[in-house]
C-alpha cells in the first residue's frame, strides 16, 4: 500500500537536503586547508616542522576548533587567530578573521590552485603571494582527547590564552587586570599551551627556573588521567640551526600533569597553580602580534 507523504513534511526533507548540498563546499574546503602551510616557498623538507627557513608557516585547524589559524613567524613568534566562518565560490575561499573583542577584520581571500598550492589575495584581487602544502594535521598528539578539554587549555580565540601563577597576596581578580599593588613582582610567572595545533604542539614558560625550560618545549602525547586532568608527555625543545623539530633539536623528555580547577589549573610537577582568566581581561593574553 502506497502512502502520501504530508506537503510539510516534504519541504522539510527537501530543506535538509538543499542545506547539506550547501555545507558540502564549505567542509571540503576546511578539509582541504586542514593542515600546514609554507608561505612564498615550496618546501625543501619532507616535512614543515623539519624546515630551517624564515619564510613563515600557516596552520589550519577546524577538527578540534569551531575554526583557528595558527601563523608562525620563525624562529618563535606564533599568532593564533579565530576564523569563525568560511564561504566558497568556484575556487575562492573567503576566510572570516574574528578579533578578540568578537568585531571582524578584512576578509581573507584564498584561490585554490592544486590539492597542495593556494594564492593568498588582497582585497584588490593582487596577489601577495602563494603557500604551498608541507604537513598535514598530525592526529598522534591528542586526537583522542575531549576537545573540550583541549580548549580548556588552548580556546579558539585570536591572541591565545595565558595562565598566570596565582598570588596569595593578589587576588585573582586583580592578577587579570594586572593591578598588582605595588612591591609585588610587576612581571608573575605565566605558561601558555599549544594543543590545537595541528602541526605544532608545545608549552611556553615566562619566569621558570625548573628543571625544565619551558621554552616552546614539544607537547609528544596528551592522555587523559579523568574528567579533570590531563598528562602531557613533553620533551625539551633545543635551540639548533635547523628547522623547529629537525633532527637534535629535541632533550630530554618528562611529564607534566594538569589538574582544571574551574577557575585554576594546577600544575604539581612544578608546584604551582594558575590563574585562568576570562578572554575579555589583560591577563588572559598570550603571545601574538595580530
Amino acid at each position: 500500500m502506497s502512502r502520501v507523504l504530508p506537503l510539510c513534511v516534504v519541504f522539510i526533507l527537501l530543506w535538509g537536503s538543499v542545506q547539506a548540498a550547501a555545507g558540502q563546499p564549505e567542509q571540503a574546503a576546511r578539509d582541504y586547508l586542514e593542515g600546514i602551510w609554507l608561505t612564498n616557498k615550496r618546501p625543501d623538507a619532507s616535512s614543515c616542522l623539519a624546515e630551517g627557513t624564515p619564510n613563515t608557516q600557516i596552520e589550519f585547524d577546524f577538527r578540534k576548533s569551531g575554526g583557528r589559524i595558527l601563523v608562525f613567524e620563525p624562529p618563535d613568534l606564533f599568532s593564533a587567530i579565530a576564523i569563525p566562518e568560511i564561504s566558497v565560490e568556484n575556487d575562492i575561499i573567503t576566510v572570516r578573521r574574528q578579533r578578540r573583542d568578537g568585531s571582524y577584520a578584512d576578509d581573507v581571500r584564498l584561490r585554490r590552485l592544486s590539492p597542495d598550492q593556494f594564492e593568498i589575495l588582497s582585497a584588490s584581487g593582487g596577489k601577495p603571494g602563494d603557500a604551498y602544502r608541507c604537513d598535514d594535521a598530525s592526529t598522534q598528539v591528542d586526537d583522542a582527547i575531549p576537545s573540550a578539554m583541549l580548549q580548556k587549555l588552548t580556546p579558539d580565540i585570536t591572541g591565545s590564552q595565558g595562565f598566570i601563577e596565582v598570588d596569595p597576596a593578589v587576588s585573582d581578580a586583580d592578577l587579570c587586570q594586572g593591578n598588582a599593588p605595588a612591591g609585588r613582582r610587576s612581571k608573575p610567572r605565566w605558561l601558555q599551551f599549544e594543543l590545537l595545533g595541528p602541526a605544532h604542539y608545545w608549552i611556553f614558560g615566562e619566569g621558570f627556573r625548573s628543571e625544565h625550560r619551558l621554552i616552546f618545549d614539544y607537547v609528544r602525547a596528551v592522555r587523559q588521567v579523568d574528567d579533570h586532568t590531563l598528562r602531557l608527555e613533553m620533551q625539551e625543545h633545543l635551540e639548533t640551526s635547523g628547522g623547529w623539530d629537525s633532527p637534535g633539536s629535541g632533550g630530554e623528555t618528562y611529564t607534566l600533569t594538569i589538574v582544571d580547577q574551574d577557575s585554576r589549573i594546577f600544575v604539581p610537577e612544578l608546584s604551582a597553580t594558575f590563574v585562568r582568566c576570562s578572554a575579555d581581561q589583560p591577563g588572559s593574553i598570550g603571545m601574538h602580534r595580530w
